[in-house]
């Protein structure tokens, strides 16, 4: 269960999503102006927060994550779409954008898998430095991959996907889930990028490779030997 913190001066679409959210099992705090979400954000920690652009008085959701000193990851909920609106949000804690208006649908859809990386990133940050499986040894912090001992030369890509399907093996993760992970959020990368590393990665882990592809949804890690 997560903690949203949602943030929107229009009281329809802040039931809306609220109301949506606690559906979907989520612990939602709703609050309409700037002054509530920054008094709010001084005595509570939330796991995302469903931010809206414009706010009453002049703010904006800019200022508020200006004082976000937790990085709380944010999704704006705005009209705006100028590159440098964008640079300036995901600089300051955004990870995605929704324009308005939205598909609530769409919008519990982009929470959800935000939510799923996070805690992705969090279970690898708690997690050992070095992966062994079987002859196959991937050393986190260093960036190596050893097979039986050998060390197996792979791009920096190469290496991100290899160690986030690792740190979760036993789990599918969607080509759009490795481009962000790998290369953040914001980036235009196309998936069918992922698709070319994952087929070097392959042919250069060779008979210790454990990449594999889920049918319709993405690649995860083989935790057993063949």
């Amino acid at each position: 269960m997560s903690t949203i913190l949602v943030v929107e001066d229009d009281l329809d679409i802040a039931r809306l999503v609220s109301h949506n959210l606690t559906v979907a099992g989520h612990v939602v705090v709703d609050v309409h102006d700037f002054d509530a979400a920054h008094e709010i954000l001084k005595t509570q920690t939330f796991d995302l927060m469903v931010l809206d652009w414009m706010l009453p008085e002049g703010l904006s959701g800019i200022d508020l994550l200006s004082k976000n000193p937790n990085k709380i990851p944010a999704i704006m909920m705005t009209a705006k779409d100028t590159v440098e609106d964008e640079l300036t949000a995901f600089q300051l804690g955004v990870v995605d954008f929704i324009s308005k208006p939205f598909s609530i649908s769409v919008l519990i859809s982009r929470v959800e898998n935000i939510l799923k990386l996070t805690a992705i990133s969090k279970m690898q940050k708690d997690g050992p430095e070095i992966l062994e499986f079987d002859e196959l040894e991937i050393f986190l912090l260093r960036r190596i991959v050893k097979c039986k001992g050998k060390a197996v030369s792979l791009t920096k890509t190469e290496f991100s996907i290899l160690a986030e399907l690792a740190q979760t093996a036993g789990n599918v993760l969607s080509r759009e889930d490795l481009i962000i992970l790998c290369r953040g959020s914001g980036v235009n990368v196309s998936l069918r990028t992922i698709d070319t590393h994952v087929y070097t990665l392959r042919k250069k882990l060779g008979k210790f490779n454990r990449v594999e592809t889920t049918r319709g949804f993405g690649y995860h890690f083989r935790l057993s030997s063949k």
